[in-house]
């Protein structure tokens, strides 16, 4: 499963119809993956911004590799993590699968969508390759416009996940492992 994490922005920081970096790591991590297992990708990203269509399809449709030959079910109702666990969770029974999903996002966003989706009693595993912890480097705290955005990400995906355990959206189980 790939969780889209938004769009690029521009120069005056509004949001324009290409994938967010994040976002084609994920696809690529499990492309890579499913092309070797031949299993299909289920790819979850609503219509977040009124103009462009759900991440779900921008992705599929800028992706640089030819999705052709794998299976790829598009969920385009999400728009964020608690909408994707319920949506997945919805996708599994109505076609009567297993609830075992192979989670393919980044470290920041990994808690949170593993325990919104433990929540919905869906079995996460990863794939190592997918996570790599990253050490600290001491000039990420200098004034640089890439640290701002690194620290930008962690700070949005700490908030996040506390209000997901304060709102009881997520199992806080997986917070231990």
């Amino acid at each position: 499963m790939v969780p889209t994490a938004g769009f690029k922005r521009n120069i005056d920081n509004l949001p324009i119809p290409y994938p967010s970096t994040s976002s084609i790591k994920r696809l690529n991590d499990a492309y890579n993956f499913s092309k070797e297992l031949q299993v299909p990708i289920f790819i979850s990203g609503g219509k977040t911004i009124n103009y462009i269509n759900s991440e779900a399809e921008i992705l599929t449709k800028n992706y640089f590799e030819d999705l052709k030959n794998i299976e790829i079910i598009l969920e385009t109702k999400s728009i964020n993590s608690y909408d994707t666990g319920y949506y997945v969770n919805r996708y599994l029974k109505e076609n009567n699968l297993e609830k075992n999903i192979i989670l393919f996002t980044d470290v920041y966003h990994f808690k949170r969508m593993s325990g919104v989706l433990e929540k919905n009693n869906i079995t996460v595993f990863f794939s190592k390759n997918s996570i790599v912890k990253k050490k600290i480097k001491y000039y990420y705290f200098l004034p640089h416009y890439e640290n701002y955005g690194r620290i930008n990400q962690i700070r949005y995906s700490y908030f996040a996940l506390i209000n997901y355990i304060f709102l009881k959206k997520m199992s806080i189980s997986t917070l231990f492992y």
